[in-house]
């Protein structure tokens, strides 16, 4: 079985407590890009297995809601992951939430139920995996 790698960043966004959030990417093992042409602006990057799902203590907690939290008001983050597993299957997540909670989310795989819809129950649709 081959090794899930992938691609994550954020797009520019302003949190809150620039220290908090600071001390929230550390623990969680996210860098922070800050943008110099637009100061006050983060972005964040995961690592090479994706978006983190434990902090650094080994605690499980929700990375969208805590984001959230951090963001000030309408602000909207954008999470976006692509990664493989060698050959065998291709993942790509895309995550928007606000302030708020909001979340709202598109994966590479909502293209089987579209395709479905677009071509109907007869046409031929196989996994693009093996």
């Amino acid at each position: 079985m081959a090794d899930y790698f992938a691609t994550t960043r954020s797009n520019y966004f302003i949190v809150k407590d620039i220290a908090a959030f600071k001390m929230w990417a550390e623990r969680r093992q996210i860098e922070i890009f800050e943008n110099k042409d637009h100061p006050g602006k983060t972005a964040i990057v995961g690592c090479e297995t994706g978006w983190p799902v434990f902090d650094d203590e080994g605690d499980d907690s929700n990375l969208v809601s805590d984001l959230s939290k951090h963001l000030a008001d309408n602000q909207v983050a954008i999470l976006m992951e692509a990664g493989a597993e060698g050959l065998r299957n291709v993942a790509g997540l895309a995550t928007a939430l606000d302030s708020t909670g909001r979340v709202v989310e598109i994966s590479l795989y909502d293209i089987y139920d579209l395709a479905r819809k677009t071509f109907g129950p007869h046409a031929e649709i196989t996994n693009a995996e093996w």
